[in-house]
């Protein structure tokens, strides 16, 4: 059998193999399965109960269309004592609705939590079942109330009432357990259980994602109550964060990347020059992770505590110019990082429709982006270009969208591929495969029948001609 040269063969073989380089495409870039949780009009998420799958949300009334979800100065105080840190959402106008959403069958109830007003703010607690509500009570002398419940049991553990007109600032450990709230005149941070009052200060103050520090800023600089020990300790560096503490409580970073020794008192080592987020402890507070200046963009650094070398195979890039990193849970098992940057051209989507000749209308918005990375060993678990709304204390559900939309969007992790787009999409490519592999042909056939008359006229003209 004689062998087909190799410009043959490989004429034969690029259709299949274009057929096989786009299915590959269609599966790599098929967009992720989820759900829509369809929100009514006003209705804003706040986040998970706990650690179950329970969401909550709160509704602003029918009349605020045009209802903000506005960030407030930060619940325990000062830019420079937290720069950076995500914080409570402040609903304007008050919400005067709470709904819980079973996001693993996508059902829909009311709930009370103890309601004694309209809603001006509202926060979970990731590491138990109690909610933190302040109240704009109608009617009465005590404007605000503030009110921690049990979401469980809808029953109220305390409340506590603020006669200032002006809000106070607060924030509520992850467990649920200690309470800080306050204004310029000072901050008390309580035991929830007892009412037994900690500590007190004139300053404005904010406690730990744990509980276990009250920091507040002193004449000398930013300063931390160690709550168990009753030890006050002076740094006169600012904390970079209300997670920067070391799950043992024996370190802290502060706002310049130093990592500090609380018992020595001492700055151990610092991350980077470049720093642009303090940083967090991950995997049990052995690593920590920090986010830098990196060219145009920015980058998630590591670095091992044991050893004290940078974990440079971890690093991670982010082509945005505003980012915050902090950690879902107490041990550091699960990080988030949420980016943020201006749009200073199109995007790759309005280049193509321009130059298909569309009009992709301006560029506006801000592009986002947000990424889960596990803790212990810096892999990026899923990462996403829309605004993570919510995340679950197991990291099973994601909930992303944009907050003045009526739909979110529900994703379980692992994330898994939409079947339906890559049969839709896979179809649809065999298809025009099918289709130009056939045109291909029927041209080619006909070139060569062309051709082919051409070569026999020619051959009898000249056989004509012969004498």
């Amino acid at each position: 059998m004689k062998k087909l040269p190799f410009r043959t063969r490989f004429k034969k073989g690029l259709g299949p193999l274009l057929w096989f380089l786009g299915m590959a495409l269609i599966v790599y870039y098929s967009p992720p399965k989820y759900r829509f949780l369809p929100l009514l009009e006003g209705e804003k998420i706040v986040g998970f109960r706990g650690r179950s799958h329970e969401l909550y949300t709160v509704k602003c009334p029918i009349a605020s269309a045009s209802a903000r979800w506005q960030q407030q100065q930060p619940a325990w105080v000062l830019f420079d004592l937290f720069p950076g840190r995500l914080m409570t959402a402040r609903y304007e106008p008050p919400a005067d609705t709470v709904f819980a959403w079973d996001v693993e069958v996508l059902a829909k109830r009311r709930t009370d939590l103890g309601q004694a007003g309209s809603i001006c703010q509202m926060a979970t607690c990731p590491e138990s079942n109690r909610v933190c509500i302040l109240y704009r009570v109608p009617g009465k002398p005590v404007k605000l109330q503030l009110t921690v419940v049990d979401a469980s049991a809808e029953r109220v553990i305390r409340s506590y009432d603020w006669r200032d007109p002006a809000p106070p600032r607060w924030n509520i450990s992850n467990d649920g357990q200690r309470l800080s709230y306050g204004g310029e005149n000072g901050t008390v941070c309580l035991d929830v259980d007892s009412d037994r009052v900690l500590s007190r200060t004139n300053s404005p103050s904010g406690l730990s994602t744990d509980g276990n520090f009250f920091i507040f800023e002193s004449e000398h600089g930013a300063a931390f109550v160690d709550l168990q020990r009753q030890a006050r300790i002076d740094t006169g560096s600012a904390c970079a964060g209300a997670d920067s503490f070391s799950p043992d409580r024996s370190k802290f970073i502060d706002s310049s990347g130093h990592l500090w020794d609380i018992a020595d008192h001492q700055a151990i080592c610092r991350t980077d020059e470049h720093l642009y987020s303090g940083g967090t402890f991950a995997d049990g507070g052995r690593t920590i992770a920090w986010i830098e200046h990196v060219g145009g963009g920015l980058e998630v650094r590591w670095r091992d505590l044991i050893s004290h070398y940078d974990l440079n195979d971890r690093s991670i890039w982010i082509p945005q110019k505003v980012a915050h990193i902090e950690a879902v849970d107490v041990e550091g098992n699960l990080l988030m990082v949420q980016a943020f940057s201006d749009p200073t051209g199109p995007t790759w989507t309005q280049k193509a429709l321009s130059w298909l000749g569309i009009k992709a209308g301006p560029v506006s918005g801000i592009r986002q982006e947000w990424l889960l990375i596990d803790g212990t060993s810096g892999q990026v678990l899923e990462r996403g270009k829309d605004e993570l709304l919510a995340i679950s204390r197991d990291g099973r559900y994601v909930v992303t969208g944009d907050d003045n939309a009526s739909r979110a969007r529900v994703y379980e992790l692992p994330l898994r591929r939409s079947l339906l787009f890559m049969a839709i999409a896979s179809g649809a490519w065999t298809g025009l495969v099918f289709v130009i592999r056939r045109w291909w042909r029927r041209r080619v056939t006909a070139e060569g029948d062309e051709i082919g008359e051409c070569l026999a006229q020619a051959s009898n003209v000249a056989t004509a001609g012969t004498p």
